[in-house]
């Protein structure tokens, strides 16, 4: 409980699951992609009239679904080698914490984009070195995902990339797909080995964090 109390002191405002649905609101975007469902809090942010996807291997949904929803009930691994639909607009990667998995699902998500597409990525901002280990040892727990982050803005200056202080652990936000697809092998091995000291005075930086204020933020969608 200690962990979650610091999580929300340090990251004050609306909950990511608020600041989600604002983004589905103001884009309006008609097809979404949810890696990783849980109960479906977030996939029921989805708009009634678009159509939307969740993959999750064992969903426990709880939450009213608004949007035209089909659920595959299988990894993320699997969904991407199987799926053969149009591409998406929006794209909300919350599946396993894990720097590799989360790289995975990035590279396979992006051939799903268009240049008018964004991905989002949940537990991008690491609290401490107990709570942001690969493995989870704590209640409140980001995995090692944040890694992500710094190896996309070595890795692709193309793309147009923020994340937002909204508790409890941040969201990224990427744009600006083109023609170039992927991530450098070798900056996803040098970030592999990176642990929260890296990261621990330069978060702001390193992450390009900014406010959880949606006048911040929502200009930066378009």
């Amino acid at each position: 409980m200690e962990d979650w109390a610091r999580a929300l002191f340090e990251l004050p405002g609306e909950t990511y699951l608020s600041v989600l649905a604002k983004i589905h609101e103001a884009l309006r975007l008609k097809s979404y992609l949810e890696i990783g469902v849980q109960n479906g809090a977030s996939l029921a942010l989805a708009l009634e009239g678009s159509y939307a996807v969740g993959v999750d291997p064992d969903p426990k949904i709880t939450a009213p679904l608004k949007a035209w929803t089909q659920l595959y009930k299988m990894t993320s691994h699997a969904f991407f080698e199987t799926y053969s639909g149009p591409p998406f607009d929006l794209i909300f990667i919350d599946g396993l914490h894990r720097y590799e998995a989360v790289v995975e699902d990035f590279c396979n998500a992006e051939k799903l984009c268009t240049a008018n597409s964004i991905i989002m990525l949940h537990d991008t901002i690491p609290l401490s070195a107990e709570t942001s280990t690969p493995v989870c040892q704590t209640s409140f727990w980001t995995g090692d995902v944040w890694k992500i982050v710094p190896a996309i803005i070595r890795s692709r200056p193309d793309l147009t990339l923020f994340t937002i202080a909204c508790p409890p652990s941040g969201l990224t936000i990427i744009k600006g797909f083109g023609s170039k697809k992927g991530l450098s092998a070798s900056v996803v091995r040098e970030f592999q080995n990176k642990g929260y000291a890296w990261v621990a005075g330069q978060k702001k930086a390193a992450l390009k964090i900014i406010e959880n204020h949606s006048s911040q933020w929502l200009p930066e969608l378009f």
